[in-house]
Parts: structure tokens; sequence; C-alpha cells
């Protein structure tokens, strides 16, 4: 209940803040560069006016706490009474997706020389880190935190194979064919994992129908009786054929996000420090 509120609350302060920054804006961030020169609301909206400045500030700010907070509480082992490490990515999350967006308004949507090596940096590192937490979301874990081995999951697999086939009164090898013919076919490389995943996820019931429809035809037992045991099998052979291909890339997403994190750690230092030689101090 607790995890519910938070998500909600931040995903309420994220369209909060950043849905009225847009609109205050807006008339200026639709004109084109020579316009904006002419503009009234020049001073206050581009990269070194007074709110253009301020996004740049506390866009940065944001960042570096996300950043910072998160990677503290899952190596600091003091942290660990400081709330769920689950709670912490959620607010990393929502720092580090809400404080990118206030620097693109900084730019005020217009992305050139040294800062756009930073800002696309900063770009796929906020992609990556969508991807990799819907990744290590979709990667069955134990109580503390680590990945389930898959033995583990393929024998707890069969135990509901097991189960389905008493439920359905169908032999194991008959119910198993039976899945097998109807279900969806396994994912073959990294990017079909991904689209197989996101296919689960949005068209659950269309992908499960056919699969109810076999084995109601093999079986005389009412459906009230199996339909929800079928359905977790579904779900838990789903993270079972997952498993590899997610492990993979969840191990590859580190190689991505962390070298583009620290570059656009370094250029966005070389950013503030040239601004700030030419008289933008850090809080104006």
């Amino acid at each position: 209940m607790a995890d519910r509120a938070l998500l909600l609350i931040l995903i309420v302060a994220w369209f909060g803040i950043a849905i009225p920054t847009t609109l205050d804006g807006w008339s200026y961030y639709q004109m084109d560069r020579v316009e904006r020169a002419y503009s009234d609301d020049h001073a206050t909206f581009k990269p070194s006016g007074t709110r253009g400045h301020a996004y740049g500030v506390y866009g940065t700010l944001m960042m570096a706490v996300g950043v910072v907070g998160y990677s503290l509480r899952r190596r600091w082992h003091r942290l660990d009474g400081a709330g769920p490490l689950r709670r912490w990515l959620r607010v990393h999350i929502f720092l580090c997706t809400l404080g990118p967006y206030l620097v693109l308004l900084h730019t005020a949507f217009n992305v050139g020389g040294i800062v756009a090596i930073s800002f696309w940096s900063m770009a796929i590192v906020v992609l990556s880190g969508v991807v990799g937490r819907y990744v290590h979301a979709r990667i069955p874990r134990r109580a503390d935190g680590r990945f389930v081995d898959q033995p583990l999951l393929a024998q707890e697999e069969e135990a509901l194979l097991r189960r389905l086939a008493v439920e359905t009164a169908l032999p194991v090898h008959q119910l198993q064919t039976a899945l097998q013919t109807a279900g969806p076919g396994r994912p073959r490389g990294l990017g079909s994992a991904l689209w197989y995943a996101l296919r689960l996820d949005l068209q659950e019931g269309r992908l499960l129908a056919p699969i109810i429809a076999v084995v109601q035809a093999e079986t005389r037992v009412d459906i009230t009786a199996w339909k929800s045991l079928l359905t977790t099998h579904f779900r838990h052979n789903a993270k079972l054929i997952l498993w590899q291909p997610f492990t993979r890339i969840f191990g590859l997403w580190h190689v991505i996000h962390i070298p583009l994190a620290l570059l656009m750690l370094v250029i966005l230092i070389i950013h503030i420090a040239v601004a700030t030689l030419f008289g933008y101090g850090l809080f104006g």
C-alpha cells in the first residue's frame, strides 16, 4: 500500500511540475532562434534567463541527488534501515527523469555544441534507465533482492504444471503438448525478448485465449476450477522463458548506462565551469 501511494505521489509530482513549467514558456519555445531574441520572454526563458537558468540548476541538482542517493543506499549498508531499496529506486527514477526534462527546458529546446553531447548522453542514460528498470522488474528475485536461479524457476514450473494437470484431470504430457501448441512462440534474440515481454504485458488476455480454448477442449472439468491456475502457470512460464535473455540484457545494461552517465557528468561539469567563467554562477 505504501509503495503504491509513493508511486502515485511521484507520478502526480512529475506531471505537476513538468506540465506547468512547459506551458509557462510554450509560446517562447515555439519561436525560432531569431524571433526569440526580440521576444519579451527572452530574458526569462533563455538558457541564461531567470527561469531558464533556474531550470538548469534544479534539473542538475535533481540528477545529482537521484544518482548519489540511490548509489549510497545500494552500497552503504548503514542505510539498510532507511527504507526498501525499491522505494529508493522509484525516487531515483523520478529525480533522474524530471531532472533531465528541466535541463531540456533550460536549453529552451535548442541543443547544440558540446552541450549536445551531454544532452544526448543524458537522453540515452534516461532511456536505458527506463529499459533497465523494466527488465529488472521482470527478473524474479528473492527477498534479499538477488535473482532467482533458472533451475529453481524450472522446478516451480514443473510443480505448477503438475497442479494444473490435477485441476484439469489431464495427463501431464497431454497438458504440456496443449500448452506448447497454443502458446506464443519463444523469443529468438534480445530485442525479440523485449517485444515478447511487452506483448505479454499489453495483450495477456488475447495470448491466453487460445491456450484456454485448447485446454478446455481437452478436459471435461469446468473452466472456473482451473483458469486462475492456468493464468499463474502462463505468467510463470513467461518468467522462465525470459530469464536468460533478460539477465543478459541486464548485464549489458551496465555497460551502456554507467559509462554514459559518467560521460554526461564530465561534460556537465565542463558546461557549469564554462558558464561560471562567463559570469553565470550556480544560483545566478
